[in-house]
């Protein structure tokens, strides 16, 4: 699935550039219009941008023969259409205007052609669903989109480029190494586990990690893949709370443990009484660190004497 989508972007990266030309959109070719305008050409932006968006959807996600949208798992395609949907839309972002709002609510919301065009595949409403759940919450919750987008264009890359005919290795592992780097500085960028941030790094994980299946399964001698950072229990700020504390609890359990006491008597009589004296020693043990305190207690009591 991710090969087919790659392949669907591949055309509109062709036909619809992802930078402006003099401040503008570029869209050569006007079949993307016909799946959703019935009456009129993309004219302006926001209609070019709704357009390519829509063909993306309508290519990649749903079934006309069923009438339904397609696996499940599929679904987590909408995460790199919507990345592509608000990176191409801040483009023209200014301080006044977030045109990724202004796509939802003059295209989206009240767009009779949207209507008209989902009727025959599901309902408007299911359409409205995947696009209020996914582009809200990644428009406010991710900052660095293009970094996102970025990396999504190298995976596609790799699809792309991918020939089974060449049973050479050398470029496809030269593409994942650029892949991988670009996922890094996501990762490293991230700072919780549950979040969308890490749901899109997860699918980004998923789809490298078949296109590294697909490359063993189909060449030979490829080598040694590069692989992808995974979360570790001290990298993760929940597990590092755990472990913040353990240590606070620890510390009196070493103590408690490592407790030891010297015990030594020393009787002296004098004429007003008995002394006794004790001493008592504590070995703490941190690691890197041992501790060692002397007490001295000295004990009197007097000797009753017969008179």
């Amino acid at each position: 699935m991710t090969e087919n989508m790659c392949k669907r972007f591949e055309n509109v990266w062709s036909d619809f550039p992802d930078q402006l030309d003099k401040g503008n959109y570029q869209l050569t070719d006007d079949g993307y219009s016909e799946s959703l305008f019935t009456n009129k050409n993309a004219d302006n932006d926001i209609d070019k941008v709704n357009a390519v968006s829509f063909w993306l959807f309508k290519q990649i996600l749903w079934d006309s023969s069923s009438s339904t949208i397609k696996a499940k798992s599929n679904i987590n395609i909408v995460h790199y259409i919507v990345i592509w949907l608000i990176y191409m839309l801040r483009l023209k972002n200014d301080e006044q205007i977030d045109n990724v709002m202004k796509f939802y609510n003059n295209c989206i919301s009240p767009d009779q052609n949207y209507i008209n065009s989902i009727k025959e595949y599901y309902s408007y409403k299911s359409y409205m669903d995947l696009i209020n759940s996914k582009l809200f919450l990644m428009n406010k919750g991710i900052k660095d989109i293009s970094m996102f987008y970025d990396t999504f264009k190298s995976l596609c890359k790799m699809y792309n480029e991918f020939n089974e005919d060449d049973l050479n290795c050398a470029k496809n592992l030269e593409d994942a190494q650029k892949f991988v780097e670009k996922y890094e500085i996501l990762f490293n960028n991230n700072d919780t586990e549950d979040s969308l941030y890490s749901q899109i790094l997860s699918i980004l994980s998923t789809d490298y990690d078949n296109f590294v299946k697909r490359c063993y399964e189909k060449k030979n001698g490829c080598g040694n893949f590069p692989s992808l950072p995974a979360y570790s229990r001290s990298s993760s700020p929940k597990n590092a709370l755990i472990s913040i504390t353990f240590i606070f609890v620890a510390i009196p359990i070493f103590f408690g443990i490592a407790y030891k006491t010297i015990y030594k008597r020393k009787d002296k009589k004098n004429k007003v009484g008995n002394e006794s004296l004790y001493m008592i020693r504590i070995l703490a043990i941190i690691p890197g660190i041992v501790i060692i305190i002397d007490i001295c207690l000295v004990t009197a009591y007097l000797e009753i004497r017969n008179l």
